[in-house]
């Protein structure tokens, strides 16, 4: 959230003074980029996860039941 607001706040059309694109910010946008990736990919991991669970889980259940 914190790194939303400051690239927002950073990058602003709004700003009176134009900023010029130094190192700092080259890191920030680096870091921001492997964030958003991170944070999607965990994301879609989860989801393929669970699908395959609840897939597993329809085959299983015949079997399951026998045991139980």
């Amino acid at each position: 959230l914190f790194l939303g607001v400051f690239l927002v706040y950073r990058f602003s059309s709004r700003r009176i003074h134009k900023v010029q694109f130094t190192d700092l910010d080259r890191k920030i946008a680096y870091s921001a980029g492997l964030y958003i990736i991170v944070i999607s990919f965990s994301d879609f991991l989860a989801s393929i996860t669970e699908k395959t669970r609840t897939h597993v889980m329809k085959i299983l259940q015949p079997y399951r039941d026998m045991i139980i």
